[in-house]
């Protein structure tokens, strides 16, 4: 069964449906266990991200990237599950812009913060834009879904930008951006031959 996430705060009790994210919320529960002995902790969780520099040739890095090397080699795009489904996208600039950001690392309201955009986006909205901006005919085939996916996700990022956080990167800007590294990417890879 499809499982909905949208909108959740950091507050809401996660409930994981997949052994990824066990392991994330794992992970989170074991680092939080590091303020008994003082260690400031932070934790946060990321939504889709993507950018530049990233692998091309592995076909399990991101939604956005996989769908963007499919559509630029083969001219479409093979897409596990519904596109009706959503996510929400933020670019690695975003990312690492919290990383360093002084006042949300020194937040002491909250170890734990969402990130991405807290903008909602349907598969089928993004693979019109990625064939846009890759100036190609919309050919895409839908294959059945696999058991632990998740329809709708969004991260709510009320709490984020208290600290004074916001991205700064639009999806489309982001998206030009992956576009034309891609493209040198494929360039520049002798490996990569079809």
């Amino acid at each position: 069964m499809e499982k909905i996430q949208k909108n959740n705060s950091e507050r809401s009790v996660p409930k994981p449906i997949s052994h990824y994210g066990l392991s994330k919320l794992n992970g989170e529960k074991i680092l939080l266990n590091l303020k008994n002995i003082g260690i400031n902790v932070k934790i946060f969780r990321i939504f889709n991200a993507y950018g530049i520099y990233q692998d091309y040739n592995n076909p399990y890095q991101g939604m956005l990237s996989i769908y963007l090397s499919q559509i630029h080699r083969n001219s479409a795009v093979k897409v596990t599950g519904s596109l009706s489904r959503s996510r929400d996208f933020i670019y690695i600039d975003d990312i690492t812009n919290a990383f360093t950001n002084s006042k949300l690392l020194n937040y002491k309201s909250s170890d734990i913060f969402n990130l991405g955009s807290g903008k909602e986006l349907k598969v089928s909205t993004l693979l019109k834009m990625l064939f846009k901006y890759l100036n190609k005919k919309y050919k895409v085939f839908v294959l059945d879904k696999h058991s632990g996916d998740t329809k709708n996700s969004c991260a709510n990022i009320s709490l984020i930008k208290k600290t004074g956080w916001k991205n700064r990167i639009s999806l489309r800007h982001g998206i030009k951006k992956v576009v034309q590294d891609l493209k040198k990417f494929d360039d520049n890879n002798s490996s990569f031959n079809r």
